[in-house]
């Protein structure tokens, strides 16, 4: 088969593609999306001298995709030719391209969007006495040409069933309020570039407007209707002007303006919007640079916005570089860029004589059952994500003065933002002495090696950070059975406690799996085998089919696991002989696992070979190993527990499960009464535990979990003691 392959491709010959294939391949290169769509329809809006664009936009752009202005229109003469390729009214000879103050200029904006969708074209000229409506397909128009219509000077451009005809590219597309983002930040970034033009934007069916720019006042306006107040005050304003080619024949000036934020500004991700000659680019050795120098100024976690406008000479910029025009090339870029960098730091550098420092807002308690009203927790909430991931949605200046803290009874000493085990380099720990130890399932079979590190203060230091440094998945699973699921543990989620566990300092563990933390002036206990539960299950559900693994060196069997599982139940009380034969239940619950192999493999990390051998589990917090002792009963309750009929229960109680066996248990801390030697080895030192606690679990819950409601009542959250109380009750001794 592979010969007639190689055949068949000697034998092909070199021929001219028909013109709708072609033309529908330039198209996937202009229009690949709906916003870069929505971008070519905008460029020649402006270029018609449009003083209002107004967008209207159904599921994303995928449907519809509506664009109004109110430039100077298209002369009904042109529109017959309006969608063919490479036709233009700014561009006649090549030479053009040198001196190019337009933003488009090939002619194929609209054919190529009318290769991939239906297009309609309504527009009226200040000559025309009524407007002239246009449908096209294909780069060609209707047979029955353009029809008079009812309209208002300007041209509206309607774009409808974007790729109806590229399956590949529709099913690439993200989701509907996904591609509505990219189409907003499109919109905004024009916005603040051509701040004298009124941009609206909204969703089809909605009245009031998602985005909305004034069309009036300065360029820190637009941002500051785009982006917001917080951030047009925390915007520095600079400008400049730069000699080019000294030593050669292209002598001439740049003018460089815009504005950057101080170091003040707080943001998840750099905003670099970048403007030469009007015309929106990209400039990444630019922006890198840009983000070298913030690195010194801002916190790790901080990025910039930067907002940069350079006038160039048009014949030092080849516009005609990329097919998008998202790149342009121009002369002297090293130069340019390091001019720039240094006006920009020095500006940065002046503005930072003052520094205000944020944090989440600290008034939020928790409900009733701690002694707050409820109602006083909106302002301090933090939204939390399906994801976990948490963003705080109020800020304030923090003061050290005990006149603001309102006395010392009130005054907060922690700091739960310190990174957990920064006292450690001040503790001598003992090492431990043995160098490997092994986890025997069963007498019979082989033992599993596990690897024993020496206890060190720098291998303990970068592990307390590994968990806040490795974040869970950008986008969770695709499955809408797993969706609903994320979905109702943030809708479930308590608010107040969510404000304890994200800004608590860890105190100890008092007994147990009962630890101690502090939140502002309040000391709290927490069961850790309840929260630790919550987390392990949400973790689960947020890294559904990513889970990295926990492999054995050597297989386990199911079936010796299963037979150990049982007889833990017996023990308990929860089987006897009625039940039936232990191996004959050990060999029917294998079966049902293999059988479900290949999915538990997908979905949850779970190996199972097909000896019926247990290869691998699921790491569901990283750096953290369960209870080996648990293991058995984890086996056996995937079988009695998992309700395989339906996908959403299924995927709810196998997460439940393993959320189960990975919670913290102290069953395995120093050897139990009466154990034997056997077993020795799978039982961890507690002093290993408590630093386990402290450097793994406990930055894992903070990052990750989101507590349930109902945690404040049921005994797993208590409030022990309060300062403010302990203060009365010292001033009365």
């Amino acid at each position: 088969s592979s010969t007639s392959v190689c055949d068949a491709m000697a034998m092909a010959r070199i021929r001219r593609l028909d013109t709708s294939v072609s033309n529908r391949i330039a198209a996937g290169e202009v229009v690949q999306r709906p916003s870069s769509a929505l971008k070519e329809v905008l460029e020649n809006s402006l270029d018609a001298g449009s003083t209002q664009i107004s967008v209207s936009v159904k599921d994303g752009g995928h449907k519809v995709l509506l664009v109004q202005d109110n430039g100077h229109g298209i002369a009904c003469e042109d529109l017959a030719i309006l969608c063919e390729r490479h036709t233009t009214s700014k561009l006649v000879r090549f030479e053009d391209l040198e001196d190019m103050h337009t933003l488009g200029f090939r002619g194929e904006a609209l054919s190529s969007i009318s290769f991939v969708a239906h297009l309609t074209v309504t527009t009226m000229t200040e000559h025309d006495k009524h407007a002239w409506k246009v449908t096209y397909n294909q780069g060609k128009m209707e047979d029955d040409g353009p029809k008079p219509c009812a309209g208002v000077l300007g041209t509206t451009i309607l774009v409808e069933d974007l790729f109806y005809n590229v399956p590949t590219r529709r099913k690439a597309l993200k989701s509907p309020s996904e591609e509505y983002g990219r189409i907003l930040d499109v919109i905004s970034k024009y916005a603040v570039l051509k701040h004298g033009v009124s941009f609206t934007c909204k969703k089809q069916g909605q009245n009031k407007p998602d985005l909305q720019s004034l069309g009036r006042g300065t360029r820190l306006d637009a941002i500051r209707a785009i982006f917001g107040t917080q951030t047009a005050k925390s915007m520095v304003e600079f400008d400049g002007t730069m000699e080019m080619g000294e030593n050669d024949k292209t002598d001439a000036s740049c003018r460089y303006e815009g504005y950057i934020s101080n170091a003040n500004y707080v943001g998840k991700k750099t905003n670099f919007l970048l403007y030469i000659n009007e015309r929106m680019v990209e400039c990444s050795p630019m922006k890198r640079a840009i983000e070298n120098i913030y690195s010194a100024v801002l916190p790790k976690a901080s990025k910039p916005f930067v907002v940069l406008v350079l006038s160039l000479p048009p014949s030092h910029v080849d516009v005609n570089l990329h097919p998008t025009k998202r790149e342009v090339g121009f002369l002297h870029q090293d130069e340019l860029i390091e001019e720039i960098c240094k006006r920009l730091e020095a500006s940065l550098f002046v503005s930072n004589d003052t520094r205000i420092f944020r944090s989440a807002m600290r008034d939020a308690q928790i409900d009733t059952m701690l002694g707050v009203n409820p109602s006083q927790l909106a302002a301090g909430n933090e939204e939390v994500d399906a994801l976990g991931n948490s963003s705080p949605t109020a800020q304030l200046e923090v003061s050290t003065q005990r006149a603001k803290a309102g006395g010392d009874h009130k005054l907060v000493r922690t700091d739960a933002r310190i990174p957990l085990g920064s006292l450690d380099k001040f503790i001598k720990r003992p090492k431990r002495l043995a160098s490997s130890i092994t986890l025997e399932v069963d007498p019979s079979s082989t033992p599993v090696e596990v690897q024993d590190e020496e206890v060190q203060v720098d291998q303990h230091a970068n592990l307390s950070r590994a968990v806040r440094q490795k974040p869970n998945p950008s986008q969770p699973s695709e499955l809408s059975s797993v969706q609903e699921l994320l979905c109702e543990v943030n809708k479930n989620s308590h608010k107040g406690l969510l404000e304890v566990l994200r800004n608590h300092t860890y105190v100890g563990m008092a007994d147990g799996s009962l630890a101690l933390v502090q939140h502002q002036t309040k000391l709290y206990l927490l069961d850790m085998e309840t929260l630790s539960r919550d987390m392990m299950y949400q973790q689960v559900l947020r890294r559904f089919e990513h889970f990295n693994k926990i492999q054995f060196s050597i297989p386990a069997p199911l079936k010796e696991l299963l037979l150990l599982g049982l007889d833990e139940e017996e023990e308990k009380g929860n089987w006897s002989t009625e039940d039936g034969s232990k191996v004959e239940l050990a060999n029917l619950s294998v079966k049902i696992l293999l059988e479900k192999a290949a999915m538990l493999a997908e979905y949850f990390g779970i190996d199972i070979d097909s000896q019926g051998n247990l290869l691998a589990i699921p790491m569901v917090i990283d750096e953290y190993v369960p209870d080996w002792f648990n293991l058995p009963s984890f086996v056996l309750s995937i079988v009695r527990d998992v309700d395989w009929k339906e996908e959403k229960t299924c995927f709810q109680s196998v997460a439940r499960c393993i959320a189960e066996f990975y919670r913290v248990s102290t069953r395995g801390v120093s050897l139990p009464t009466g154990s034997t030697e056997a077993l020795s080895p799978l039982c961890r030192n507690e002093e290993e535990f408590l630093w386990t606690m402290q450097h793994v679990l406990f930055p894992a819950m903070r990052a990750f979990l989101l507590p349930p409601c109902g945690r404040e009542r049921d005994g797993s959250v208590v409030q022990v003691a309060c300062l403010e109380k302990l203060y009365k009750i010292f001033e009365r001794c």
